[in-house]
């Protein structure tokens, strides 16, 4: 696991998968990653969950990480998206 990433699937999701979600497996899942700083309740469909880490793996390793490291500050703080 690393600080950041998409968030480990559960088993329950992974059935689910069709051939273009398995690319999630090719980074290693995070504490934090663009679905908590994406309003994390907010977002309840599967498509735009997905979108999220699509968008997440295809972003250069050093700018993804920088730019959710400091988003995660403010959406913890405020709270946002939390039920």
């Amino acid at each position: 696991m690393s600080l950041v990433g998409p968030r480990p699937p559960i088993p329950s999701e992974v059935d689910l998968y069709e051939a273009h979600h398995y690319a999630r497996f090719d980074v290693k899942p995070g504490i934090t990653g663009p679905w908590q700083v994406a309003g994390r309740n907010k977002v309840t469909t599967s498509s735009r969950s997905s979108g999220s880490r699509t968008a997440y793996i295809g972003r250069g390793p050093l700018v993804r990480d920088v730019v959710i490291l400091l988003k995660t500050i403010p959406a913890v703080l405020g709270r946002s998206g939390a039920i």
